[in-house]
């Protein structure tokens, strides 16, 4: 063999060598995203309905938002008092809260009631919360949404 295959020979190993080694660093930066994606989605909630599977948010978030169930249906109840026909719907909300478990920025996402006027009533019952610490000791961001009915 002369010199000039055994080049291309080289070179053409070299290539699918590269080649290898980008192929990898694909599959390594694929999983990186996955994962990333996974944590995300644990920490914010997932969008199709389905547990947060983080034990923080499925027990002491998920408790205190349930002691303060019945003042959130207040101001529910105070919007049927100027919206009598209106006997179900729905408020989608977010909030951070902070290391010592306070709120910080509880927000309105979206709603089919009229917001300006049972907003107000919700936001100002969420962010005056105390939630136990979050065991990571950092900020934690939460969604929930509250659907409603008219009791009697």
């Amino acid at each position: 063999m002369d010199k000039k295959n055994l080049t291309i020979i080289g070179l053409i190993i070299l290539i699918l060598i590269s080649i290898g080694g980008f192929t990898f660093y694909l599959k390594k930066q694929q999983d990186m995203f996955q994962e990333t994606l996974r944590v995300m989605e644990a920490k914010s909630g997932t969008s199709d309905g389905k547990k947060n599977q983080d034990p923080y948010k499925d027990g002491p978030v998920a408790n205190t938002l349930t002691k303060i169930a019945p003042t959130i249906q207040g101001c529910y109840n105070q919007y049927l008092l100027a919206n009598p026909k209106k006997i179900e719907g729905f408020v989608k909300l977010d909030w951070t809260i902070l290391p010592d478990g306070k709120v910080k920025q509880a927000e309105l996402i979206s709603s089919d009631l009229e917001q300006e006027k049972i907003s107000p009533c919700i936001l100002s019952t969420i962010s005056q919360l105390q939630f136990p610490s979050p065991p990571t000791k950092g900020e934690v961001y939460t969604t929930y949404t509250y659907h409603f009915k008219k009791t009697n």
